[in-house]
This record gives structure tokens, sequence and C-alpha cells, in this order.
């Protein structure tokens, strides 16, 4: 099921909010390059993919602000960055990822073992994304840095957000 992204409005519990990045998006085939899996995930989302993030994936660093990329273009980043093990620094600011591309990102926390770098800074990633990525954030012990700068944080989540920082021995 692909995320509807016109409606902004659904619940969080809502089973139309498809945040799983399922076991077939990441366990790609070793035969494909990153690029292809990007591409083809991107076909299967129904996003345009963005060439600019084709041709940098597999780099250590990968830049891409302004590009409007909303929640699917953040899962189809997510798939790629997930088993990467080449980018160790991610800066995607202001691309309206909102809550589900903040889940996508935590799912990526998890998951990768080599990010070391990750810049999601303007992206009104609030509540659940900022849960999600708290929740990675404790359990990942190879980020050193990690820009959420307005993203919408209310007291709350910035508790949530400290309480996973102490929890977490390399940020």
């Amino acid at each position: 099921d692909a995320l509807d992204e016109k409606d902004e409005t659904m619940s969080l519990s809502s089973s139309h909010w498809d945040t799983d990045l399922e076991d077939d998006d990441l366990t790609a085939t070793k035969t494909q390059t990153d690029q292809e899996i990007y591409e083809e995930t991107c076909q299967n989302l129904g996003v345009t993919p963005v060439s600019r993030f084709s041709k940098e994936i597999g780099q250590e660093e990968v830049k891409l602000s302004h590009r409007h990329l909303h929640g699917l273009g953040a899962k189809a980043m997510a798939v790629v960055l997930a088993n990467c093990s080449t980018t160790t620094k991610v800066q995607v600011p202001s691309n309206e990822f909102s809550s589900k591309g903040g889940i996508y990102m935590g799912k990526v926390l998890r998951r990768n073992s080599t990010l070391t770098d990750l810049n999601l800074a303007n992206n009104n990633i609030n509540k659940a994304g900022i849960k999600a990525i708290s929740e990675a954030i404790s359990e990942n012990t190879v980020i050193r840095r990690l820009d959420l700068s307005g993203n919408g944080l209310t007291d709350k989540d910035a508790r949530i957000l400290s309480d996973a920082i102490e929890n977490n021995s390399s940020l």
C-alpha cells in the first residue's frame, strides 16, 4: 500500500500510514547498485527519482535540500540508506519530510551502522517522527551529529529526545 500523499490529515493510527520499510525493500540483491535500488524503489512507490541523490548515494556525503520530497521521497531514500555502508554523512534539510519521513529516517538510524552525520533540519518532523528518531538513537552507537533544528519540537518532544541522547554514547 502506498501512502496517500494528498491526505496529510490521517491519524497516526490509520492503516493507511504505511511506515514500514518492508523486508523485501531491505533485501535487495547484491548485484544491484545503490542507484538501481533507489530508482526501482521510486518506481515502486510512484515517485520521481531525484537525480542528485541517485548520483551521490554511495559517496561519503549526500547533500540534498529544498527538493520537496515529502514522506514517500523520504521512504525511497531510506530504503537505500538503511543498508548503505559507504555514505556516512547525509544532509537533507528542508525537504518537507513530515512525521512520516521522520519515521523512515528513524528506521535508517536503527539499521545503518556507518551513518555518523544526519541533518534533518526544517523538515516538519514532529510528534511520531521525533519519537521514532529518539527510539532509534537510543540504540544507535555510531551517529555523532544529528541536526533536528526547525522541526517544531514541543517541550515534550525535546524531553523524549534529550532522554534518548543521554542514553546514546556516541552523540
